[in-house]
């Protein structure tokens, strides 16, 4: 797909998209980077083509690699100017460090990182079997897997 397709695309998806919507940001990118850039193609081009009589919440994810101090939150860094961004064209905002929907996600990769261990003992009911995880943790993650694919794509 041409950058030009995929711009005219993007603005035809965010002036159609409806109620909430939502945006998953790495917070513990490496370097200077950082989770969200005034210059991306979000800020750019998907932000400015949202519309606020049609978009109710612009809920932001922002998920942290697992063993890392999170470089970034919600009331820390370039969040915050996204936030300002986001208020800016009348639309509402919430945000989330590290929601444990996407947590499960990570953890279902890495099952015996100290962080899952705790995560998964207080979650749900989910039982560890040996070193691996339940059935129904598995069809949760899976489930789940779809769901973020489907989202990643509309963002």
């Amino acid at each position: 797909m041409t950058g030009l397709t995929f711009a005219s695309t993007s603005i035809q998806f965010a002036h159609g998209a409806r109620g909430s919507i939502g945006l998953l940001l790495n917070g513990s990118n490496s370097g200077n980077r950082e989770a969200y850039s005034s210059t991306s193609f979000f800020a750019t081009v998907e932000l400015p083509s949202l519309q606020p009589s049609l978009v109710t919440l612009v809920n932001i994810m922002v998920a942290n690699d697992l063993g890392v101090t999170a470089k970034e939150t919600c009331s820390t860094g370039s969040l915050l100017r996204l936030q300002s961004d986001v208020m800016k064209r009348g639309l509402s905002y919430s945000c989330v460090d590290n929601p444990k929907d996407i947590r499960y996600l990570q953890c279902a990769n890495n099952p015996t990182n100290s962080e899952c261990q705790v995560l998964l003992s207080s979650s749900w009911g989910l039982h560890r079997v040996g070193t691996g995880i339940s059935n129904s943790w598995i069809c949760f993650t899976v489930t789940l897997i779809a769901f973020v694919s489907v989202l990643a794509n509309l963002v």
